[in-house]
């Protein structure tokens, strides 16, 4: 009977401590984020500063993942996005930020904005001309996205319009710089 009675007192001592702990934490989330929030995230052993933890879910975002909102805190969902991004790109998947994961997704990220920038060239230049255009007349119209030059365009848009533009007659479009 003894036994039973303290069974049942820590069984009672453990049901007040989760209800206090339980009453505490609901005031606590806030406050521990902002602490996590203002300090750097050392879950790789190395200090990596909430700045790039923020441009990191930035960039995840941008490249179709989901890390949760850009509040340069680590949390589940920046962990398995950054996981499902190492995977993807065939590199060590450790769901960790670090230095180099910052270098790849913004070399990934820059890749993306260029495939991107090149498929809406090639879809204008189709509805312009009504043909696809030769791999030269692609890197010509991205030199010009890049780099504005109305007269160069011009004489590219006329050129372009008689036919397609292949690698002898690309030079003009590129000056020696």
């Amino acid at each position: 009977m003894e036994n039973a009675h303290t069974r049942w007192q820590a069984i009672a001592l453990l049901i007040l401590l989760t209800a206090s702990t339980s009453a505490h934490s609901f005031e606590q989330p806030s406050m521990e984020r902002l602490a996590q929030a203002a300090a750097p995230s050392t879950r790789t052993g190395a200090a990596v500063p909430n700045e790039q933890i923020r441009e990191i879910q930035t960039l995840l975002k941008s490249l179709g993942y989901n890390p949760g909102p850009a509040d340069g805190v680590m949390g589940k969902r920046t962990t398995s996005a950054i996981a499902a991004f190492q995977k993807a790109a065939y590199i060590p998947v450790t769901g960790e930020p670090s230095a180099e994961l910052l270098r790849t997704l913004r070399a990934h990220a820059e890749e993306y904005e260029r495939d991107r920038t090149i498929a809406a060239l090639m879809s204008q230049f189709k509805a312009d001309f009504g043909r696809l255009p030769t791999e030269v007349e692609v890197g010509i119209m991205y030199e010009l996205h890049q780099r504005p030059n109305a007269a160069l365009e011009a004489q590219f848009r006329a050129e372009a319009a008689r036919g397609p533009i292949w690698g002898d007659q690309a030079a003009k479009y590129f000056p020696q710089q």
